[in-house]
């Protein structure tokens, strides 16, 4: 079946109407109905959103990308969406040709892109009946624990509906530090954690991780520690990370007991053999480590800062009460001494 795409749709980024065959929605539904439980987190980079000659909307690989995802949620399937793209989205719009260097700029980029990028998400998933619900962080944002409560709550109400899609990304405008030294990689892998992630599904400009010398694709790794030396130094002109700052994460994922993948983004369609387990040479599988029942370890401690807060009211209300009860106390040994004085003259 064919994915039919007119261009007679006008949208703020330009001329695009998809026209989606409710059949093959209901195909790919019913080839994936025995799928894995579990929510699934799915990164997609700016590598995959963007056009590497210019950094413009790839708009054909958003259709397809959407598609794929709206697959998996028709067969009631709870996804969480981070994407990158809102400084590369940005760039034409700037009047640039590459990745910014100075942080400014990045940041006007991205103060452009990310809304021209959750439009596109937005009247894209409609038409399968979709609503987007945009989230913005910061890794401060997640380091606060009473923060991270309020995002993890907010998430979570989200996911109880199965026709809305929590897109994350990283608050670019505002996250200076983030801008220098992190990516959308490691936020993803921290927001897995935060909510209870079975699997998370990084997509990038390759198959997976590639074998140094023979260029194969690694399909499973049950170490993280020993793949390092695979990582090759390059990566796209618009994207921030590359396959470095991806196995950082991956690290941090499989120490938490996440599951992890790494997919072409480009084969968008391979997501729901990804999330049956059909994953063999599509992508390449870290295992996670086999961690205590406190897999949630962040989530636990941030609740546990959340009623500690709670419990700190109630003591400081207490010690109210019992201050103004203090002030009465007074009074009533007044009233008492006087009485006792009015029985002794009697």
């Amino acid at each position: 079946m064919i994915l039919q795409i007119s261009e007679n749709y006008r949208r703020s980024f330009g001329f695009i109407k998809v026209s989606v065959a409710r059949s093959l929605v209901g195909f790919q539904s019913r080839r994936i109905q025995f799928m894995a439980s579990g929510l699934t987190l799915i990164k997609v980079g700016t590598g995959v959103l963007t056009n590497q000659a210019d950094g413009t909307i790839d708009r054909a690989a958003l259709v397809h990308l959407v598609t794929a995802i709206a697959e998996l949620m028709n067969a009631g399937h709870q996804c969480l969406f981070v994407s990158s793209g809102a400084v590369g989205s940005g760039i034409s719009a700037i009047g640039l040709t590459e990745y910014p260097e100075d942080i400014i700029t990045r940041q006007a980029c991205a103060a452009v892109g990310q809304a021209r990028l959750i439009n596109s998400y937005t009247s894209l998933f409609e038409h399968f009946g979709i609503a987007v619900g945009q989230i913005l962080l910061t890794a401060g944002d997640i380091n606060t624990p009473r923060r991270s409560v309020y995002i993890n709550n907010t998430l979570t109400r989200l996911l109880k509906d199965p026709r809305i899609i929590p897109i994350v990304n990283e608050n670019d405008s505002v996250a200076i530090r983030e801008l220098n030294f992190g990516d959308n990689d490691m936020l993803a892998v921290r927001v897995a954690k935060l909510v209870g992630v079975s699997r998370v599904i990084l997509l990038t400009s390759v198959d997976g991780l590639l074998a140094p010398r023979t260029n194969k694709l690694v399909r499973e790794v049950s170490d993280i520690d020993e793949v390092f030396k695979y990582v090759r130094k390059d990566k796209g002109k618009f994207s921030m990370g590359g396959m470095a700052s991806k196995l950082k994460a991956v690290k941090f994922a499989v120490d938490a007991g996440i599951e992890v993948h790494i997919a072409n983004g480009r084969h968008p369609s391979r997501l729901a053999d990804i999330v049956a387990g059909n994953d063999a040479g599509i992508s390449t599988k870290f295992f996670p480590k086999k961690v205590a029942p406190k897999k949630q370890s962040f989530l636990n401690d941030s609740m546990k800062v959340a009623i500690k807060n709670a419990s700190a009211k109630k003591t400081a209300a207490k010690k109210v009460a019992e201050k103004a009860a203090g002030k009465k106390a007074p009074a009533k040994k007044i009233a008492k001494k006087a009485s006792n004085k009015t029985s002794t003259k009697k």
